[in-house]
């Protein structure tokens, strides 16, 4: 079955159907494209391109044969720091190493990463802000020389600079700098 791709061919479709009398049956023979498609173009309408749907799970014996020792090095790995644990490519090193693996690297990372969606923690990695706005403000601080006027009169001058918290306008901060 074809698809109808140009105009041209949507207008061969209907010149056989209103000009020629033809069947939608003949039309489909005739040409090679599906009924349906014969029927969309008739009506004037985009025909709907066919969709793959997968009915069940596909086997995945490779992967079920990994699965279990990537796993395994993965679960070890919980326990060790952040930057000593296994990435994907360094499980599939491993595996072509010790265990002569001859499968696809994409294979273990799809394994890899199947396994750290189903261990996936749910903590939360930030804290909200919970003031007021106007309750609380924010400062900040540094070092460097001041000048006043021409010449340079302090090099250990701390500036400084406070604002009230959730304020954008201009007349809520205040700055000043301590001078030794």
């Amino acid at each position: 079955m074809r698809t109808v791709e140009h105009v041209e061919h949507i207008e061969e479709i209907r010149r056989a159907y209103y000009h020629e009398k033809k069947s939608i049956r003949a039309i489909a023979r005739e040409q090679g494209h599906g009924r349906d498609v014969i029927r969309a173009a008739i009506a004037g309408t985009a025909p709907e391109l066919p969709r793959y749907r997968l009915r069940g799970t596909k086997p995945q014996p490779v992967r079920e044969t990994i699965a279990p020792i990537a796993d395994a090095w993965l679960e070890a790995d919980r326990e060790a720091p952040r930057k000593q644990r296994h990435t994907a490519k360094r499980v599939y090193e491993r595996l072509v190493a010790e265990r002569g693996y001859t499968g696809s690297e994409r294979t273990v990372r799809l394994s890899v990463q199947t396994w750290k969606k189903a261990h996936r923690s749910e903590a939360v990695g930030f804290v909200p802000l919970a003031y007021a706005p106007g309750a609380e403000a924010q400062c900040d601080g540094g070092g460097g020389a001041v000048r006043r006027g021409w010449r340079r009169s302090a090099t250990g001058a701390r500036p400084w600079c406070a604002s009230r918290a959730w304020s954008t306008k201009r007349r809520s901060s205040v700055c000043g700098c301590a001078i030794p």
